[in-house]
């Protein structure tokens, strides 16, 4: 009685961690934001790339332009790295002065999140009509 019962949990206990595992991946692809890339730009090297876009996250929120420095080969999957604005990502221009330094000329924006250095390389923004 006592193997059968066991046996019982046991199985229970596997189905209600497959069934948990099931789920967790069902939910982690059920991604609600949306990146759409406006414009990547390498560094001369080609080591790096900036990438501007724009995320949407659904009807809660507002769209928001977003900057991200990636290793060249790397994909766009989350949030930007290095800058985060609320709007849309328009009248952005992204320069390389070389493969340790970006500017980054853009409008005016509320920004939530802004980096001046990632990976050693320096990053520099300059504001429209400033």
């Amino acid at each position: 009685m006592i193997k059968v019962l066991l046996k019982v949990t046991l199985a229970f206990i596997v189905l209600m961690v497959l069934f948990y595992l099931a789920i967790f991946g069902m939910l982690s692809f059920l991604e609600p934001c949306e990146n759409r890339i406006i414009q990547s730009v390498f560094s001369p090297n080609k080591k790096y790339k900036v990438v501007l876009f724009q995320r949407d996250c659904g009807a809660t929120t507002s769209f928001s332009s977003q900057i991200s420095l990636l290793k060249s080969k790397e994909k766009l999957e989350d949030s930007g790295n290095i800058y985060i604005a609320k709007g849309y990502p328009k009248n952005f221009t992204i320069e390389w002065q070389d493969n340790n330094h970006i500017i980054i000329t853009l409008p005016k924006q509320k920004v939530y999140k802004i980096k001046k250095e990632l990976n050693s390389i320096v990053i520099e923004y300059k504001i429209l009509g400033q």
